[in-house]
């Protein structure tokens, strides 16, 4: 046998080191674990794993409270219509407001005649370069007909899905016109197929990250697309603008809830398998996709049965079925508020609920349903109706777009075009303050008003236990536990000096505090200044990581926590500030158990670099000395394209890039 290589040897050492290294490193967080036994149970009486889940619920039940002992005095019209106008108000502002009106430059693509009815395959453009594919079923006849926008569900194929042709067939059999549309991210408009992406829901997660960064919501892309589709119907010839309609099922029932609530020309309306309400929602199945969640909703009074309270008197149908994963019990209160505020304003007949036996989908009854509700309100026709047998046509037959796909258009732009292209225009701006030093003071009191980061005189500095200690690689670790709030509590190992502790550095790591024990050489010396070493699992990191329940195909993308990132959004939230608050109060425990003077310096590591770069900008006064590594190194990029992994929509901040980036904060911080 030859001599090994002085290179492999040295690979085969370092490799066993590391090796070494991983099993004392897991073998010590076992033994480091804070949160067992019932030392800490007086302040907390969930399950660490479901500790964050648990304190958002009670905010969302206090906030959801407030909506109903609101709703009980609207009695009379005037103050009804203020009511609805204030919610459409907040509604507009989740969403960020919606771009110009632009030429749709709509054209026919093609012509299929059928039994009773003919499809015109449609582009037509929402936006300048953005293109949208459509079929319209005209009815025969010369019409003009009552126009009805159908918006699709989460079916990969789009308007071809099986369940989406029979209804917009059934409806053009009975007078109807109807203009399905392929929602972005489905059928001829998929985004991210060239990526490997290939459920309508992960792209939908994955394009939905940007928009929160630049102040919108998905929705906001996707409910005008919708509009320019109404508008589409209301200039064709064939159709009568005084009478358009929107059905739509599951993701298509929700972009008829909001097209409904914020739609004047939507005379009736029939939202499928979408109408619950947040609270139970937010329990099971969990938080939507990203265009389901608005921001600041739940905090601000917005629950679902406000999308049917926005447009009251004007006629709705709630369509549910019993065995869907959309809570049947939310449907029918939504539906019992909106009864009660349609009768007050003279209609009660306006507002009805049609629940069949079936799991979530547009199902026969639910597709007969709704077609006799568009009958009815749009054709005053009362009659009872069924679904003839129907030949379906295959994808490829209903195609507007070359090849099936919207970006082999000429000129065509991406969703990632229009958000870079924002991106870069907001960058412009905030090159011009940042550079100012006049204005940096003034971009730090946004940066904290946009994170959601209290000031130092309004918080308290956290309560703290100590449980016990373990030693591990030759350190003794005190398990302390610290108490932001109620209901938090952040888990900590505690190295302290051999001598005096004259001051104290705090690690916070994404993957958890354990990870400090692989700093052994960093440890040495900090232990030899007289710092002592303070690592905490920040909410939703390490001991209370919430286990993934939702978005499991894009976890790494989004975050372990990013249904309860979601529900915190909802409330105006952003778990970057509420951990930036957690570091903080922290923070000054240490400052009241420390000299004067003494100094605290700050580690962030991963992940958490994000809360802990906001906390270290925003109170530069409290931290000695920063160091991080590792996390995002700007968001814009987000803007551009994709990102597979990073914990991004965990680490996101609503409108920030309206205002600022992660590299403008580093600027901040002392060298």
């Amino acid at each position: 046998m030859g001599l090994i290589p002085f290179s492999r040897l040295y690979v085969i050492g370092m490799v066993a080191l590391f090796l070494t290294l991983i099993s004392r490193v897991s073998a010590g967080a076992e033994t480091l674990r804070v949160l067992e036994g019932d030392g800490y149970a007086k302040w907390l009486e969930a399950e660490p794993s479901q500790m964050l889940n648990v304190w958002l619920g009670e905010r969302v039940d206090e906030a959801l409270d407030r909506r109903l002992a609101r709703l009980e005095p609207l009695f009379r019209k005037a103050d009804v219509v203020s009511y609805q106008r204030e919610m459409q108000e907040v509604f507009l502002e989740a969403l960020g407001g919606f771009p110009e009106r632009t030429p749709l430059d709509a054209r026919v693509t093609g012509v299929l005649q059928r039994d009773g009815y003919r499809i015109e395959k449609i582009l037509y453009y929402s936006q300048p370069g953005f293109p949208v594919t459509a079929t319209l079923y005209l009815p025969e006849g010369p019409g003009p007909h009552p126009g009805v926008l159908h918006s699709c569900g989460h079916s990969n194929e789009g308007k071809a899905a099986e369940l989406y042709q029979r209804a917009s067939a059934l409806m053009a059999m009975h007078g109807l016109a109807v203009l399905c549309v392929d929602p972005l991210g489905q059928g001829e408009r998929k985004q991210l197929e060239s990526h490997g992406v290939t459920r309508p829901t992960s792209e939908h997660m994955l394009m939905g990250i940007a928009p929160i960064l630049l102040g919108e919501n998905l929705a906001t892309y996707m409910i005008w697309d919708g509009i320019r589709g109404l508008d589409y119907l209301a200039q064709r010839p064939e159709i009568d603008a005084g009478r358009l309609g929107c059905v739509g099922n599951s993701g298509g029932g929700m972009m008829t809830s909001y097209l409904m609530a914020l739609d004047d020309r939507v005379r009736a309306a029939a939202p499928a398998c979408f109408i619950t309400d947040t609270r139970r929602k937010n329990v099971h199945p969990g938080p939507g996709d990203a265009e389901q969640n608005l921001h600041a909703q739940t905090a601000r009074g917005l629950d679902h049965a406000d999308f049917l309270l926005m447009r009251a008197p004007r006629p709705t149908l709630i369509l549910a079925a019993t065995r869907d994963y959309v809570p049947i019990d939310g449907a029918w209160e939504a539906f019992r508020q909106a009864k009660r505020l349609y009768t007050r304003l003279g209609l009660p007949e306006g507002v009805d609920l049609v629940e069949v036996n079936e799991p979530h989908g547009f199902s026969h009854g639910l597709r007969v349903a709704a077609v006799r509700w568009m009958a009815r309100w749009l054709l005053e026709r009362d009659e009872p109706l069924d679904e003839p047998a129907l030949e379906l046509l295959p994808s490829e037959a209903l195609h507007a777009a070359p090849g099936g796909s919207v970006l082999n258009l000429e000129g065509a732009r991406s969703f990632f075009d229009l958000t870079a292209a924002k991106e870069a225009a907001l960058a412009a701006e905030r090159q011009r303050r940042w550079s100012d030093p006049g204005e940096q003071e003034k971009l730090l009191v946004e940066v904290r008003e946009l994170a959601g980061i209290p000031g130092l005189s309004r918080l308290a500095a956290a309560e703290s236990i100590r449980l016990g200690e373990s030693t591990v690689g030759g350190v003794l670790w005190e398990k302390w536990v610290f108490r932001p709030e109620p209901g938090i509590v952040l888990p900590a190992l505690v190295a302290q000096p051999p001598d005096d502790v004259r001051g104290v550095v705090l690690w916070v790591d994404g993957r958890g505090k354990d990870t400090v024990l692989g700093a052994t050489g960093q440890m040495d010396g900090w232990l030899r200044e007289g710092l002592a070493v303070c690592a905490v699992d920040l909410r939703g990191y390490g001991e209370t990581a919430t286990k993934p329940w939702r978005y499991r195909d894009v976890t790494e993308a989004m975050g372990p926590n990013s249904a309860e990132t979601f529900i915190a959004y909802m409330l105006g939230r952003s778990l970057v500030g509420l951990r930036a608050t957690d570091l903080l109060q922290t923070a000054l425990a240490w400052r009241a158990r420390l000299p004067d003077q003494a100094p605290i310096r700050l580690v962030g590591r991963g992940h958490a670099t994000v809360p802990a770069l906001h906390a270290a900008a925003v109170e530069r006064d409290l931290f000695d000395r920063v160091d991080f590594s590792g996390g995002p190194e700007s968001w814009s990029e987000l803007c551009r394209g994709p990102a597979f992994d990073g914990w991004n929509l965990e680490n996101a901040v609503h409108g920030a890039l309206r205002r600022y980036d992660l590299p403008d904060l580093r600027r901040t911080l002392r060298p």
